[in-house]
C-alpha cells in the first residue's frame, strides 16, 4: 500500500474518532479519554462542546472528579492545554474552576491559576469566587494556593455581599483569618447586605482570638452597628461571650 494511502487512511480514521467523541455525552467523553489517553494531544475546544443536561461540559466533570492515578493524569493532561478554553460556564455559571475550588481539588486550581487565562468575571450563580469557596469549606490549603496568585481577588463578594473573611470569621477559623489578614490589601471591616462586619460574626461565634486579630487592623471599627442596630459587642452579650466582651468594650469609640 502507497504511504500516501496508509496517510490518508490513518487521517480519515482520527477524524471520524473525533467526530464520534464530539457527538459523545461528557461522562461518555471521560471514559474515551481514560481509554485512549492520546486523543488529548488532539482534541480542540470544539471537541468539548457537548453537554450533560446540568450544563457540564468534560473540563467539569474532571475538575469534579476527586480521585487520583490515572484520572488525575488525564486530568492534568487535559488542563495544560493552552488551546482548551477553560472559561465555559455549566447552567449553574460555574467554570472549571470554580468546580475544582468547590471540590478541593487543590493540584487542579493551582494548575489552572497558572495558566494565567482564568477569567475572573466568571462567577457562579451565587457568585461564590473560588476564595469564598475555600473559606466556606474551611480549607486553609486551597486558601493558600489561592492567594499565592497574584491575580486572587480578596474582596470579591458573593450574593449577600460576603467575603472570604466573613465567612472565615464566622466559621471560627482562625488559620484562614491569619491567612487573609496578613494581605495587605484585604477589606477587614468590610459589612455584608445585613450591614455586619467580620468582627460581629466573630463576636457571635464566640472566637476571641479571631476577635482580636481583626481588631489589629485599623480600619475596623470596634462599635460599628448592622443594619438591625445591633453592634459586635451586643452579639457578644445576647451568647454570653464574657471575655469577648471585656476586649470589646476596652475600644475607644
Amino acid at each position: 500500500m502507497p504511504p500516501s494511502t496508509r496517510s490518508s487512511r490513518t487521517r480519515f480514521s482520527l477524524e471520524t474518532v473525533l467526530l464520534v467523541f464530539m457527538f459523545c455525552r461528557p461522562i461518555e467523553q471521560c471514559l474515551f479519554l481514560y481509554a485512549s489517553p492520546w486523543l488529548i494531544n488532539v482534541l480542540l475546544s470544539k471537541h468539548l462542546t457537548t453537554r450533560e443536561e446540568n450544563g457540564d461540559t468534560v473540563l467539569h466533570l474532571m475538575a469534579k472528579d476527586q480521585h487520583q492515578g490515572r484520572s488525575r493524569i488525564i486530568a492534568r493532561a487535559l488542563f495544560s492545554r493552552k488551546d482548551i478554553n477553560v472559561n465555559v460556564p455549566n447552567n449553574s455559571g460555574k467554570i472549571p474552576l470554580i468546580c475544582a475550588a468547590q471540590r478541593g481539588n487543590h493540584w487542579l486550581v493551582k494548575l489552572l491559576l497558572e495558566r494565567g487565562d482564568f477569567d475572573w468575571a466568571m462567577l457562579d450563580a451565587f457568585s461564590f469566587t473560588p476564595l469564598v469557596w475555600a473559606a466556606k469549606k474551611q480549607d486553609i490549603s486551597l486558601v493558600k494556593a489561592l492567594l499565592s496568585n497574584r491575580n486572587i481577588r480578596l474582596n470579591e463578594v458573593d450574593i449577600c455581599r460576603r467575603t472570604a473573611l466573613s465567612y472565615a470569621a464566622e466559621y471560627q477559623n482562625e488559620g484562614i483569618v491569619r491567612l487573609l489578614l496578613e494581605e495587605e490589601a484585604i477589606d477587614a471591616e468590610w459589612s455584608d447586605a445585613t450591614a455586619r462586619s467580620p468582627l460581629s460574626y466573630a463576636a457571635e461565634a464566640g472566637s476571641g482570638k479571631i476577635v482580636e486579630l481583626l481588631l489589629s487592623r485599623e480600619e475596623v471599627n470596634a462599635h460599628s452597628m448592622d443594619s438591625c442596630m445591633k453592634t459586635p459587642f451586643a452579639y457578644a452579650a445576647e451568647y454570653n461571650h464574657l471575655g469577648i466582651m471585656m476586649t470589646l468594650g476596652e475600644c475607644e469609640y
